[in-house]
């Protein structure tokens, strides 16, 4: 089967040509084909990278936990480049191959004959990791896709880059395989690459088994039961969208589909309940701004396609934007370094190959609002999917591979804005201007996220360098009892007028706490209830004891708690108990958008060895006035709420 093949073969043969030009005729085939011709002619003069220098042999200081602000320099720069060559020649060498125009051809060969005249494809003191597979990936795909354009010599310059740095991976990631995104991402560039390189190189099906049967491997450890992934929602859409990418190719030339499994559908649903109100990416842990529908369309397309899923199909124009339109990825595209803000993510070529128009669009109001996600003990709360409706995630469970030390932390989004976010930290390429280490980790501990402070201390770190050892995280991701989990949701529950969870994170803080339950009952369809519960270890040691607040909007102190004020929405903070109280407003460091923000700290005017704070959040169009729910904790007959909230009295017990 091998001695037949006949570039292009991964995604489609030359015979297929004439079928993919007239698809691109008509519907929303059309609609993407035009978005990939005009951003290729908007971008055909891009000025094509010079290669960095190679930069430090080691990525540390002498300390061996502060990391040299050169590497991080050279290292960004290395990534940046590598999404570079992927995005740009792919998206010519596609241009030119449906439309034909000369000049697309000449661009897309110049993108990748630049890049593989370059020594390495990464800095030196991290070789063949994450910043060199997109240029791996894209580069390979490329050379498939071109491969009758390209002249013998430069077949054989682009075949000989290729077949180096795949060496190069396979040495580097032939080590135990692990539950980070890298992982994904690497084995992804290592097999595309291999089977680009069939069949002038043979010895290249050693790389494609290896790499297939990790896939197999990281499939079965990767995922919880629900979909959810240990690595948090960006990260596992990274992985698997790169991944994807190998699992086509794979199926077309080996007969092997490694998407054929129902845990890809799963994740598909989690992904659409991960989308927040604003579409503008997930903020669970992120370290980034996108756009979290179009960076995962390509991904949630064949998802549709595979699984004849409609609400994966709504996912990818939930936007509104038009398919098959460039956007903007700050993660490896330096906005202030390069001076500008134009999109620079091509995924039309993508668009455009996995869309199915045969499977119909469906906007998932019959599946539950409400979900919990066992294995990541993630609670998404919703009351819609419109941009104005309100949506809450709570976490509470295992320690993860980008953990920020938020154990029962919030985040709250309603009538269109973010009221209750985690701020974003300064990109690492700022580290030659500032103490950038101190400055991120505000912005990665407890400290910046909306969870509990205890005697102005967090949550505990476990690693120098990356907050929670690997082997923490590793140990508690799906133990299923035979180890106890930072934290853990320990009750569930949706009705039609409320929904309830409850989360326990005590052993995120050490010695320091015996109890730590957050109850959030979520007063549908716009009023939200936490009921902490918090106790010492020690019950003979006063401690202070801070509910934390942040956001990007305005926070003004209150009699009884914060105002957080956004444009077009506000959010009531109100605690009713205890009764007597103290705001403490302080500032964050620079945050990526180079500004300093306010956050409110919330504690009981007296230390004690416990307290129980219950404290209202109740979002409104902004300046709107609002009828305040009344709450009372009663004990006879059971711990549970007393609500009085407009027309409705309830008794739920607490957990």
């Amino acid at each position: 089967m091998i001695m037949t093949l006949k570039h292009p073969f991964l995604y489609f043969s030359k015979e297929d040509l004439p079928d993919l030009r007239a698809l691109g005729m008509e519907g929303d085939h059309a609609i993407i084909l035009k978005n990939i011709l005009l951003t290729a002619e908007r971008h055909l003069n891009d000025q094509i990278p010079l290669q960095p220098p190679p930069g430090p042999e080691k990525a540390y200081l002498e300390d061996g936990v502060t990391f040299d602000p050169k590497f991080l320099t050279i290292h960004n720069a290395y990534y940046e480049d590598g999404y570079r060559v992927q995005y740009y020649s792919e998206l010519f060498a596609f241009a030119y191959l449906i439309s034909g125009d000369q000049r697309f051809l000449r661009r897309g060969k110049d993108w990748v004959m630049n890049h593989c005249s370059w020594s390495q494809w990464d800095e030196m003191a991290n070789r063949g990791d994450v910043q060199s597979s997109h240029a791996l990936n894209g580069i390979a795909i490329v050379y498939d896709w071109l491969y009758s354009d390209f002249t013998v010599v430069e077949r054989k310059a682009v075949r000989s880059a290729l077949i180096e740095n795949c060496k190069l991976f396979y040495d580097n990631w032939s080590k135990a395989f692990d539950l980070g995104n890298h992982f994904w991402v690497c084995y992804a560039a290592l097999g595309i690459a291999a089977l680009s390189l069939l069949p002038e190189y043979p010895e290249a099906e050693q790389w494609i088994s290896f790499v297939t049967e990790r896939f197999r491997g990281l499939l079965g450890i990767s995922f919880g039961e629900d979909g959810d992934y240990i690595d948090t929602v960006f990260f596992a859409g990274y992985a698997l969208r790169n991944a994807l990418f190998y699992f086509e190719a794979l199926k077309r030339i080996k007969g092997i589909d490694l998407s054929a499994t129902s845990l890809l559908e799963k994740v598909a649903r989690w992904f659409l309940y991960s989308l927040p109100p604003d579409r503008d990416g997930h903020p669970e842990q992120r370290s980034q701004p996108i756009d979290m529908v179009a960076y995962f369309r390509p991904m949630m397309m064949r998802f549709a396609s595979q699984f004849r899923d409609p609400y994966a199909q709504w996912f990818c124009r939930a936007n509104g934007e038009e398919l098959g339109a460039a956007f903007t990825y700050t993660w490896w595209y330096d906005v202030k370094a390069n001076g500008d803000k134009q999109a620079r993510s091509f995924q039309g070529p993508w668009e455009f190959l996995f869309f199915d128009k045969t499977v119909p669009t469906k906007r998932p109001d019959d599946l539950p609002m409400s979900m919990l996600f066992r294995d990541t003990g993630q609670v998404i709360m919703r009351s819609g999917w419109e941009r104005d409706d309100a949506w809450l995630l709570f976490r509470s469970g295992p320690a993860s591979g980008k953990d920020k030390l938020d154990q029962n932390g919030i985040l709250l989004y309603a009538f269109g804005e973010r009221l209750i976010d985690v701020l974003l930290p300064p990109r690492s390429t700022y580290s030659e201007t500032g103490d950038y280490w101190k400055q991120i980790r505000f912005f990665q501990t407890t400290i910046g996220s909306n969870s509990v402070l205890v005697d102005g201390d967090g949550q505990t770190v476990t690693h120098p360098v990356w907050l929670m050892d690997p082997e923490i995280s590793r140990a508690q991701w799906k133990s299923k009892g035979r180890v106890e989990p930072f934290g853990r949701i320990v009750h569930f529950e949706s009705r039609p007028d409320w929904d309830y969870a409850v989360g326990e994170a005590s052993r995120a803080y050490g010695s320091l706490l015996k109890i730590f339950k957050r109850h959030i009952i979520f007063l549908k369809p716009d009023c939200f209830v936490l009921y902490d519960e918090i106790e010492g270890l020690d019950h003979t040691l006063p401690r202070r004891f801070d509910l934390l607040f942040h956001s990007l909007g305005d926070i003004t102190l209150e009699p009884d708690g914060i105002k957080i004020v956004q444009p077009k929405a506000d959010l009531i903070v109100k605690v009713v108990s205890p009764d007597k109280i103290e705001v403490e407003m302080k500032m964050t460091p620079p945050a990526q958008d180079e500004r300093t923000h306010p956050f409110a700290m919330i504690h009981p005017l007296a230390k004690g060895a416990s307290v129980c704070f219950l404290t209202i959040l109740a979002p409104g169009r902004k300046g709107e006035k609002r009828v305040l729910p009344e709450l009372e904790i009663r004990t006879e007959g059971g711990k549970h709420i007393a609500v009085h909230h407009k027309e409705r009295r309830l008794q739920i017990p607490l957990y």
